[in-house]
């Protein structure tokens, strides 16, 4: 059971995307007393100086990046403190840049620090380098982070958050690009050179050290975003596409704080991950029961859906809602009853987190679709649907499925639109073409992609299409053993799979031990087959 909810909370904590998505500055060195002296080097613009423990690099990952003050998340000011990886230097040289400029800033005084403005010749200055850059030479991803530059630039005096907010997340995503950090500097600038590892690796802390400077002032201003952001690092959950262990340590109890700072911003995203937080235990005391944990999340879900409306935030508040109605929530500790089952509230909750295209669940929509569907809900639930009288409707089913596939690439959906052309399902005709490319589709999403799907073409490669595929065993094997990877050992029917592969060499060499360590796997799961296999052999 524990290894079940483990599953379940990193499922739910990585349900939804974000919704909001120097001068001549000096490079962080450290005296033997632990404070900051200079060196030279270039950054966008002054930020305040924070607190900067041992050197500018990044990771281990088990010792922490960023550490707060003590005391009150709403009164103390948050900081980063920052470690050096053994053996790398304590200064941050200059790289080598194509006609690289000199600043635009005077160098930074207290006042400059505080956002000030740059002169007119220090404006004409920039303007002339920005003339001399080699754009058409430029890849898509560096002429991006150069759009969101000259908006920061643009920006400084004024320090808008939600600019400096996606300069921030943007600094964060292009620290863990290769290709940029091989060849591009934190001002958008095209270096002569690609870099060497080691200067790829100060490249990459510059760009995460001031990241983390900008986070920080956003965080002193309450700007609840920020926060958000902070949690999502701490939780090692984030929504950006980075490492997820490499740039702060895991601290749940952290992680929390800082999402229940975000909640009381009335930040619809940090409502729902304090939510998750209160109902998987997620860096809770552990004398709270868990019936108190789980009236806590209820009720943050209840003032996530309520940020949510009020300001258009993401939907995911209403879509956990919405489960707690349809299948009921019961403590297992107590066997009170937390939240009765109800499928008409679910499905006005479901209908509301899927109200608004921009925030919409993807998950509320193949939820509503399956309950339309009802043949693929198991029999309680169905039987709960008919007391209710709500009514089958597959049309509308197929009609939502689309739509959460198309519109919003959400896995699940794509690997049901696959199913319904292989077995001509819900209106749909028999299409092995059309089958397989939406397998292909949910089998490589992003992160890890849908295990169903692997499995699926699993099968496909092992008895072919006529005119479509060639039989090929190989790749069906492949397939099987991907889905078990992605479902972690935890899909039974991949399991069966690869231990009949095995047992008959069937893409691969026969292997009667390992086949047998694949059918116990899937028996322990409930797969009747694998039980048969395990009695018979």
């Amino acid at each position: 059971m524990a290894m079940g909810r483990e599953q379940l909370y990193d499922g739910h904590i990585n349900m939804y995307p974000h919704t909001e998505q120097q001068s001549k500055r000096k490079s962080v060195v450290f005296n033997g007393k632990g404070e900051v002296v200079s060196d030279g080097g270039y950054v966008p613009y002054p930020v305040e100086e924070t607190t900067v423990r041992g050197g500018a690099g990044f990771l281990p990952p088990q010792r922490p990046v960023l550490e707060s003050r003590s005391g009150s998340m709403d009164s103390g000011v948050l900081k980063p403190s920052i470690y050096l990886q053994p053996g790398q230097h304590r200064s941050t040289p200059g790289l080598p840049t194509e006609n690289r400029p000199t600043t635009w800033y005077a160098s930074p005084t207290k006042s400059s620090l505080d956002g000030g403005s740059p002169s007119s010749t220090a404006s004409r200055e920039r303007a002339q380098k920005v003339r001399n850059r080699p754009l058409p030479e430029y890849s898509k991803d560096a002429l991006y982070f150069y759009k969101i530059y000259e908006r920061t630039i643009s920006d400084a005096g004024a320090f808008t958050p939600q600019v400096q907010m996606k300069w921030c997340e943007t600094l964060l995503e292009y620290a863990f690009k290769p290709d940029f950090i091989a060849q591009y500097s934190i001002n958008a600038e095209k270096l002569k050179r690609e870099l060497t590892p080691a200067e790829q690796q100060k490249n990459k802390t510059t760009l995460l050290e001031h990241a983390l400077k900008v986070l920080s002032k956003l965080m002193r201003m309450k700007y609840a975003p920020a926060l958000y952001l902070m949690g999502t690092l701490y939780s090692q959950q984030p929504y950006l596409r980075v490492e997820h262990d490499g740039i702060v340590s895991k601290n749940d109890q952290k992680a929390l704080e800082y999402y229940k700072s975000a909640a009381k911003l009335k930040n619809a995203d940090g409502c729902y991950r304090t939510g998750v937080s209160y109902e998987y235990n997620r860096g809770i005391p552990p004398n709270v029961r868990r019936r108190d944990r789980l009236l806590t999340a209820v009720s943050y879900y209840e003032k996530g859906a309520a940020c949510a409306d009020a300001s258009s935030g993401q939907s995911s508040s209403m879509y956990k809602l919405g489960m707690f109605q349809l299948n009921g929530l019961v403590d297992d500790e107590t066997g009170e009853i937390i939240v009765e089952q109800d499928v008409v509230s679910a499905i006005r909750w479901f209908e509301r987190a899927a109200a608004h295209d921009k925030t919409v669940s993807p998950q509320a929509l193949y939820e509503l679709a399956k309950i339309y569907e009802f043949d693929c809900l198991h029999p309680q639930l169905q039987h709960a649907v008919k007391l209710q009288h709500v009514p089958q409707d597959t049309l509308k089913a197929l009609d939502l499925y689309i739509r959460c596939a198309i519109k919003f690439n959400y896995p699940l959906a794509q690997w049901k639109l696959g199913h319904c052309y292989e077995y001509a399902e819900l209106h749909l005709p028999y299409s092995p073409e059309k089958s397989i490319v939406w397998y292909l589709k949910a089998a490589n999403a992003l992160p890890k992609g849908n295990a169903m799907a692997m499995l699926a073409l699993s099968g496909w490669y092992l008895t072919g299409a006529k005119g479509v595929l060639e039989p090929n065993a190989s790749e069906s094997y492949k397939w099987a053993h991907r889905a078990s990877l992605a479902s972690e050992g935890r899909l039974p029917k991949a399991e069966y799979a690869l231990g009949f592969y095995t047992e008959h060499a069937v893409g691969c060499h026969p292997d009667m031990h390992r086949a047998m360590d694949h059918y116990r796997r899937a028996a322990e799961l409930g797969h009747q087959k694998a039980v048969e296999r395990l009695n018979n052999i």
